[in-house]
């Protein structure tokens, strides 16, 4: 999802923050030497980066949605679907769930993904896994727009990670 300028790494992003972000307890420092761990407020971060998000969807120059595909009926999947539903709704940004048959094949799961990289509405594709056994879960990421693949599974997203390539991070990276 490209909405305003390009974000850091999450690496540099955590470089970045200010030091109101570590843990103020005590017995955690706010400085360490190199090597050290440091303890992150994960609250606090994970509010702040929510807030600059929600001004990033509102000064983007079109509405921003995020289009995610699940198959079948994984519960963990379907839990993961409804926070990131719920987390969308609070920083602005429209979700679409597309709900999929477990026993659907690849052709009916390439042929949504095919729909969602043709609509111009469509700003974020995300597929849930697990994906149905027989199913091949790379190939049809692949076929994920890179320019709409918000988790940067598609082999493009992941070469320009490997070589330090601004490009879409999956959170996970």
């Amino acid at each position: 999802m490209h909405v305003g300028k390009a974000t850091p790494n999450p690496v540099e992003r955590l470089q970045g923050y200010p030091n109101h972000i570590m843990n103020s307890d005590s017995s955690h420092p706010q400085a360490v030497s190199p090597g050290e761990a440091t303890v992150i407020d994960g609250r606090l971060l994970a509010k702040e980066v929510r807030q600059e998000l929600a001004k990033r969807v509102e000064s983007a120059s079109r509405p921003v949605r995020l289009d995610a595909i699940l198959v079948g009926d994984d519960t963990s999947a379907a839990l993961y679907a409804e926070n990131q539903k719920r987390t969308c709704a609070k920083v602005g940004i429209e979700y679409v769930l597309h709900t999929l048959p477990a026993g659907c094949d690849s052709s009916v799961i390439h042929d949504c993904i095919t729909r969602l990289n043709d609509d111009d509405m469509v700003t974020a594709i995300m597929m849930h896994l697990p994906l149905p056994g027989g199913v091949d879960t790379e190939r049809l990421q692949s076929t994920i727009n890179p320019d709409k693949d918000v988790e940067g599974v598609n082999p493009a997203n992941i070469g320009n990670i490997v070589y330090g390539r601004r490009s879409l991070v999956p959170c996970t990276a």
